[in-house]
């Protein structure tokens, strides 16, 4: 079954060079921007962990309208 799709994605490939390109280059913008919100969710979720009461931190924010 594996064989299988190897076979026809090699064959895609060699038919269609350029689509097949366009394909793998979407597929890697895709799961770079991925990779780099999920290490900036994680960076901001991690934010005060480093306390040992990390669970009793509160931030508190203003926005002053002027």
């Amino acid at each position: 079954m594996f064989k299988n799709y190897i076979v026809s994605a090699l064959r895609n490939i060699t038919k269609r060079p350029f689509y097949a390109f366009l394909v793998i280059l979407g597929l890697t913008i895709g799961l770079a921007a991925f990779i780099f919100i999920l290490i900036y969710v994680s960076d901001e979720i991690s934010y005060d962990k480093y306390n040992v009461n990390h669970s009793r931190i509160h931030r508190l924010e203003s926005d002053f309208a002027l």
